[in-house]
């Protein structure tokens, strides 16, 4: 509630709700973000999450940025149980 930057607070706010799986209340909070690569990054995770294969393919279409795409690898490992392999 401190937090004066309405940006940071949004992040924030869809970092809690991503760590506490509400994937539902964090797609709602994305549709206020434009179409930044943060919103298909988070919007990839959650597919993966979710287990929609599709949803994540869009998604990652989207990404040009090499460290998002990157951190998708290692969240797909770690859902494939290769955690691993996600550490290495």
């Amino acid at each position: 509630g401190k937090i004066r930057s309405k940006k940071s607070k949004r992040n924030s706010e869809l970092m809690l709700l991503m760590e506490r799986k509400q994937y539902g209340k964090a797609k709602e909070l994305l549709t206020q973000m434009g179409g930044h690569k943060t919103k298909w990054y988070v919007l990839s995770d959650i597919a993966i999450n979710e287990g929609d294969i599709e949803a994540f393919k869009q998604n990652k279409e989207k990404i040009t940025d090499t460290f998002f795409l990157k951190m998708l690898d290692v969240d797909q490992a770690v859902n494939d149980g290769k955690k691993e392999e996600a550490v290495a």
